[in-house]
């Protein structure tokens, strides 16, 4: 017989006391005038949901013919096929248009490529090929083993430069892929020349090399299916003598150098990057790694952490498909390069990941633009289009209503809390709302105000949340009780109603008014608008953002820019921020910050800039640097007190029609 907490019923007995609680509206203050919003501010990596790339048998033939003829029109009369003024990445670049020329030629029999072909196959190997170590990097294990590499940035690498280890992945998978689909198109001496190329990449990388030295998983997994895919290719080709070995090189490799480096977060695992965490990029282009692991052995540990990384992306990802947080997230977000395995994964999660916010200026290949302004393939990552186009999964359409101790989804209303059952993501009438900061402090939940500031009631340490799903009909309910740390270090329990409905979030929340010393004021920081559609811009397939810059009275209709240092806006019943409206009973207040310091955001120094680019400036890690940040404009629900419990109110929804 299970024994009941008498806590939990405490905890269920504070839950209908908070829900019984009646708010009535209270009169709003005065709203000032504020400096007019002007100019939208792009994020311009979020530019596309990558369910609205175009795919399929019906887009991908057209796709890669363009790709292909734009190559050889650009190609350079030695044989390249590397942009013209482009130098990163370069040890790779022109393999990879090559392997898209032999994609091709594999499905139309259009022998009118071979020559140019055959032509990039021979410069390659004769000017991309490197076995003397470089000087610039750091990371070797062994020096002078002759094993050949492929060179990232090869006339311009730094000192201490890291960088070759990624790109000989890159090659090594381009390799492959030249070698399954060249049939009919390599002459035997460069079908030779690269069987032995792949085997002495795969050494390069295991021996000669540090193994994976940027502590970037998704390149580790990468040189995996590298290993495993030449291990196939050759055996087909008849190279049983290279092929001997080869696989399980690599499966040990993965056993034991790479699934040891799995991180766990919120009830799942997942593959880090730069020993920062989950990566809203590189993250999902390790999803993809994962699922061709799997395509290419069967082996359920690829399926399997594939799929729990799919769980952990959905875990994060707001109902409009947004996140942030990673230690490279200032970098683009993923776009097609996430398709090959995200497709898959999103019938097996039954949701609809291809909601996710990713970037898209060409939906099919990496680019580079010319002088002449002409767009030609670069190759970079060209083994993401190979596969895409021969194995193209279906996106699932349909999406998950969720209801877990970490996330709460409706519809498209969705609230994402952290590993302490704190909010930091909220999703309603269309926006996204993240954390706020005050006194250093970021986060969205109660707070309380004296004299030396706003701060907010933090989890009190050594105790547990208390998380209770609340059955309902047309929303998903639940309720935490917390022990969280307020003025002067005293511990209270905090109570918070969650309901999350289609487009809607409403959030109750309570603190015992004794608990508390006199001259403190308790609000809810309902935190801070950020990011939008951009009105009238957007064109298939893109769904261009916009950050949200200012607020709105709702009943005023006085706005506020979160430029105007110091400005301030109070409504009866609330804020709109672009499509979206925070109201409550009690009224909304708006704060910015006081000044223009650069750890402030948004300020008028900081308005024109996107949250990824703003927090790198403060720390290299953007995760540190969001964590440095010590002001944000504050969105405010006041309590009121009900009772013995200081309530507070807040709604976020859509903004009413203009």
């Amino acid at each position: 017989m299970t024994r009941r907490s008498p806590y939990r019923f405490a905890v269920l007995a504070a839950a209908a006391a908070v829900a019984a609680v009646t708010i009535a509206p209270d009169a709003g203050a005065a709203s000032p005038a504020a400096a007019p919003v002007v100019k939208p501010v792009l994020p311009a990596d979020l530019s596309v949901h990558l369910g609205n790339i175009p795919d399929g048998p019906g887009v991908y033939p057209a796709a890669l013919k363009d790709a292909v003829q734009k190559a050889i029109a650009h190609q350079s009369a030695a044989g390249s096929f590397e942009i013209q003024g482009k130098t990163k990445d370069l040890g790779d670049n022109s393999l990879g248009v090559s392997s898209l020329l032999a994609l091709y030629y594999s499905q139309t029999h259009d022998a009118s490529v071979i020559p140019a072909f055959q032509k990039s196959i021979d410069w390659y190997l004769a000017n991309r090929v490197y076995t003397a170590d470089n000087p610039g990097d750091v990371t070797m294990a062994k020096l002078g083993t002759g094993f050949p590499y492929a060179a990232y940035e090869p006339y311009t690498l730094a000192d201490g430069g890291p960088g070759d280890w990624p790109t000989t992945v890159w090659a090594l998978l381009h390799t492959d892929n030249v070698l399954q689909y060249g049939d009919g198109m390599l002459r035997p001496d460069q079908q030779g020349a690269l069987e032995n190329l792949g085997v002495g990449y795969w050494k390069w990388l295991t021996q000669a090399s540090q193994y994976n030295p940027q502590d970037a998983d998704n390149q580790a997994i990468g040189s995996v299916d590298g290993a495993i895919q030449l291990s196939q290719q050759l055996t087909r080709l008849g190279r049983e003598d290279l092929a001997a070995g080869l696989e399980q090189q690599a499966m040990d490799t993965f056993t034991n150098k790479v699934r040891p480096l799995k991180e766990c977060d919120r009830g799942y695992c997942f593959y880090p990057e730069h020993s920062g965490g989950f990566d809203q990029n590189y993250g999902a282009i390790s999803i993809s790694f994962l699922w061709r692991g799997w395509q290419l052995t069967g082996d359920k540990r690829f399926y399997d952490d594939g799929l729990e990384m799919s769980k952990y992306l959905d875990l994060r990802l707001s109902a409009r498909g947004f996140d942030y947080g990673g230690p490279r997230h200032n970098e683009d977000h993923p776009g097609y390069e996430a398709l090959y395995g995200l497709q898959h994964y999103s019938g097996l999660v039954k949701d609809d990941l291809g909601r996710y916010l990713g970037t898209s200026p060409i939906p099919y290949y990496h680019v580079g633009t010319e002088p002449d302004h002409v767009v030609t393939p670069d190759g970079h990552v060209a083994f993401i289009t190979v596969w895409q186009m021969t194995d193209p999964g279906s996106w699932y359409q349909g999406s998950q209503n969720v209801n877990t101790a970490y996330k709460l989804r409706q519809g498209a209303g969705s609230l994402v809390l952290d590993q302490n059952q704190v909010p930091y993501l909220v999703t309603a009438g269309n926006a996204d709302v993240i954390d706020a900061a005050t006194s250093g402090q970021q986060s969205i939940g109660p707070a309380w105000t004296d004299a030396t500031g706003t701060h907010f009631f933090t989890p009190a340490p050594n105790t547990e949340p208390v998380s209770v799903p609340l059955p309902a009909v047309g929303f998903q309910g639940r309720m935490v009780v917390q022990q969280m740390a307020g003025p002067n270090g005293v511990v209270v329990p905090v109570t918070t109603l969650y309901r999350v409905g289609d487009g809607t979030v409403r959030i109750t929340a309570a603190v015992p008014a004794a608990a508390l010393p006199s001259g403190v004021s308790v609000s809810y920081i309902a935190g801070l608008p950020y990011l939008t559609d951009l009105p009238g811009g957007s064109t298939a397939p893109n769904s261009v953002q916009q950050k949200i810059l200012g607020v709105t009275g709702l009943t005023s209709g006085t706005a506020l820019s979160f430029g105007a240092d110091g400005g301030t806006l109070s409504d009866p019943a609330g804020i709109s921020a672009g499509p979206l409206s925070i109201s409550s009973p009690y009224g909304i207040t708006v704060s910015n910050p006081g000044d223009p310091a650069t750890d402030d955001y948004s300020s008028s120094a900081t308005l024109g800039k996107v949250l990824e680019a703003y927090s790198t400036a403060l720390d290299p890690d953007p995760n540190v640097g969001w964590a440095k940040t010590r002001q944000t404009n504050l969105v405010q629900a006041p309590a009121h007190q009900r009772g013995p419990l200081l309530t507070m109110d807040v709604t976020f929804g859509s903004a009413p029609a203009s």
